[in-house]
């Protein structure tokens, strides 16, 4: 598996268990709602959506391309 498909994974997880924190407070009767909270911050998750593509525009390793292997080879 390449490092991008793990660092989705990592995000997902992440994700995941933000969200069910949040509903778990909610259903123990805690002064929270996730709702609430959810209704208020989702523009943060088109945010980080952004950031993390920007990012990876900026890292991602260059391959080199198949014409300069093959030229490489002879």
């Amino acid at each position: 598996m390449s490092t991008f498909s793990y660092s989705g994974a990592l995000v997902a997880g992440v994700v995941l268990i933000a969200l069910g924190i949040l509903f778990l407070a909610e259903s123990l009767n805690a002064p929270i709602s996730a709702w609430q909270l959810l209704a208020r911050y989702w523009p943060l998750i088109l945010i980080a959506i952004g950031v993390r593509r920007i990012y990876l525009y900026f890292t991602w390793p260059e391959s080199p391309a198949a014409s300069d292997e093959a030229t490489s080879k002879e």
